[in-house]
């Protein structure tokens, strides 16, 4: 045999060691399908843990989308009641009706709101519409300042002061720096003759 051009190993002896490397570096015929066994072991469980990370991203976007949605919906809320005491202030009682009307068909609208379309009713000369509209509200939220004072108002109206009076005096526990409030309770301290209290109101 002739020697190689390297380290004297004969050449058709290389060759062969070689081929016999190259062929151990092949997976036989049973390592293959034992590899394709374990591959399709493996895809139902990658295919299961796809599915549950794109449900968790679903609800974590839902969620988002809830939150959002609060969001707005309470800004929505909050513009309404602003727009209704604001033409209220400059006495635009057909824009105030408007506002309200909104105000008062909004899905999450609270006792506030309510007491807000009865000062808008008020306002227009409906007063037991209005006095209705006070009711509700306080059957919603019987602390709410603004249901209160407007129910003090309705029942200054009819002369039942003593009512009217236990009514204010609970709004402006409720809402002590609230001006409107204050005036009927002088007011209704004059009435009564209580000049010294109307004074302090």
């Amino acid at each position: 045999r002739r020697a190689g051009a390297r380290g004297g190993q004969p050449v058709r002896g290389a060759a062969r060691d070689a081929f016999s490397e190259g062929e151990g570096s092949r997976p036989s015929a049973c390592g293959r399908r034992r590899n394709r066994a374990r591959d399709r072991r493996a895809r139902p469980r990658l295919e299961l843990q796809g599915a549950q990370e794109a449900r968790a991203l679903a609800r974590r976007r839902h969620q988002k989308a809830r939150v959002a949605a609060a969001e707005d919906a309470e800004l929505a809320l909050r513009a309404h009641k602003g727009k209704v005491r604001a033409a209220l202030r400059i006495a635009e009682f057909g824009i105030a009706s408007e506002a309200a009307s909104a105000l008062l068909s909004h899905p999450d609208v609270d006792a506030e709101g309510i007491a807000l379309y009865g000062d808008a009713l008020w306002a227009s000369g409906r007063f037991d519409e209005a006095d209705t509209s006070y009711q509700r509200a306080l059957q919603k939220t019987p602390g709410s300042a603004r249901a209160l004072f407007g129910h003090a108002r309705s029942l200054a109206t009819i002369s039942r002061l003593d009512e009217a009076l236990d009514s204010a005096l609970a709004a402006s526990a409720a809402s002590p720096r609230d001006g409107e409030i204050h005036a009927l309770l002088g007011e209704l301290y004059e009435r009564m003759n209580r000049y010294d209290e109307a004074a302090n109101a």
